[in-house]
């Protein structure tokens, strides 16, 4: 919750409609992709720290 509060309308958009064409490319298996992704060992902790921040949302967004 904290971590959506300070968060700028603009990074809120952009991850939204990222995930919306995850969602579009991957269907279904598109929330094992982004758990993928935020587990890839072989990406810099900064692009896994995206990923699970994507993965979060997204897991709210599906609640």
């Amino acid at each position: 919750m904290l971590d959506t509060f300070f968060e700028s309308r603009e990074r809120s958009q952009r991850d939204r409609m990222e995930i919306q064409n995850l969602s579009t490319s991957y269907g279904e298996e598109f929330m094992n992709e982004l758990r993928r992704r935020a587990n890839d060992k072989n990406l810099s902790p900064r692009d896994r720290k995206h990923w699970r921040r994507l993965l979060r949302k997204a897991e709210k967004t599906a609640e």
